[in-house]
C-alpha cells in the first residue's frame, strides 16, 4: 500500500474531533467520507464506506465499524477504524483495517445487500491483522510542545 500523505491522515483525525466534539450525523458523514478519502488515495480499490457507527468511545480512543464498497467487484467488505486520542479529543494516531482477506471479493455479498447482510459483514469482520486486506496505521507525532 502506498504510505498515507499527511494531508490525508490530517483532514481524517480532524474530522474525528470534529465528531468528538458534537457526535452530530452531518460530523459522522464527515468521518465516512475522509475514511473514503484514505481508502481511495491508498489504491485499495474501495468505492467509498457504505455504512459507519461508533462501535466504542473511551477517554483514550474512538473506534468505528462500518463496510465499504469494492467499485470493480460491486460487493461488500468491512471496515473498522480506531482512533488514539488525548484528553481534548485531539486525535494522535490511528489505524484503519478495511476487507476480509479471507474471503475473495467476488465472493462477498454483492450490491444491494439487505441490512441484515450488511450487519453479518459487520459482525464477522477479522480480528488479526493478517486476515484483514488493507491495515493502514498512522501516527500524527503530537508532542506535548505541539499542544501549546
Amino acid at each position: 500500500m502506498p504510505p498515507l500523505s499527511d494531508e490525508v491522515a490530517v483532514s481524517l483525525a480532524a474530522a474525528v474531533a470534529a465528531w468528538a466534539s458534537d457526535g452530530t450525523a452531518a460530523k459522522l458523514a464527515a468521518v465516512r467520507d475522509r475514511l473514503h478519502d484514505l481508502l481511495y488515495v491508498a489504491g485499495s480499490g474501495s468505492d467509498g464506506v457504505f455504512e459507519l457507527a461508533v462501535s466504542e468511545r473511551t477517554s483514550t480512543h474512538t473506534s468505528f465499524v462500518g463496510v465499504v464498497i469494492w467499485v470493480t467487484e460491486q460487493t461488500y467488505a468491512p471496515l473498522e477504524a480506531r482512533f488514539g486520542h488525548d484528553d481534548s479529543d485531539r486525535v494522535t494516531g490511528f489505524v484503519v483495517r478495511a476487507g476480509d482477506s479471507r474471503i475473495a471479493r467476488r465472493d462477498s455479498p454483492k450490491f444491494p445487500a439487505s441490512a441484515r447482510a450488511l450487519q453479518r459483514v459487520i459482525a464477522t469482520r477479522p480480528t488479526a491483522d493478517e486476515d484483514w486486506e488493507y491495515v493502514v496505521g498512522h501516527d500524527l507525532g503530537y508532542t506535548d510542545a505541539d499542544l501549546m
